[in-house]
């Protein structure tokens, strides 16, 4: 066979016939899994589950989803929070939920325990006194993760809470409601700031 022959036999061969990579990349399958973490607590008749989905894809976040019943009635289902505490006043009227976790970005919650959501303030929406932030390992702590001490303080009547307090990340019993306040002025200031630069 002569080299022109040959030269154009072979051209024919690699473009009539599918290189490997090609076949490979288009038989390529990703399978995307999910795997589901419950954990839950009681606080009297009431129970608080909190189910976090994960992916294995880098580009599906995690879906947080906190669930309140009443034995098998479903009182509330509360996507996008997530929290790493929770206490109940004495008779679980009021449930609160801290989390020093910017995933998904619930700072603390309350909540009664009729299944609604009375409050949630978001990392991203406040300046809280943070101790310590770091971006990469999704931390912003503001509170003791050791000992976050949520205390209830009641009315004359030992049951209608009138305020809460937590053990800041400096170790001081603080009110909750404070604190709050104090976030958002913060938030005010900065801007105050960034306008006047």
């Amino acid at each position: 066979m002569s080299y022109k022959k040959t030269l154009t036999a072979l051209l024919i061969l690699a473009f009539a016939t599918p290189s490997l990579a090609e076949m490979t990349w288009h038989k390529k399958t990703d399978v995307i899994e999910t795997k589901t973490s419950s954990s839950s607590l009681e606080f009297g008749e009431v129970k608080v589950t909190m189910d976090v989905t994960y992916s294995t894809s880098p580009l599906i976040k995690p879906e947080y989803i906190l669930s309140m019943f009443k034995g098998d009635e479903l009182l509330a289902k509360i996507p996008g929070v997530g929290v790493q505490v929770l206490k109940g006043s004495v008779d679980n009227s009021v449930i609160v939920g801290l989390s020093n976790s910017t995933v998904p970005g619930t700072a603390f919650v309350i909540l009664n325990n009729k299944g609604e959501l009375l409050r949630e303030v978001k990392h991203i929406s406040v300046a809280m006194d943070y101790c310590a932030y770091n971006k990469e390992l999704k931390q912003a702590i503001w509170f003791n993760p050791k000992a976050p001490k949520i205390e209830f303080e009641y009315a004359a009547d030992g049951v209608r809470v009138i305020d809460i307090t937590i053990s800041d990340c400096k170790g001081e019993q603080v009110s909750l409601p404070e604190v709050v306040l104090k976030a958002y002025d913060n938030i005010v200031k900065r801007v105050e700031k960034q306008k006047s630069q």
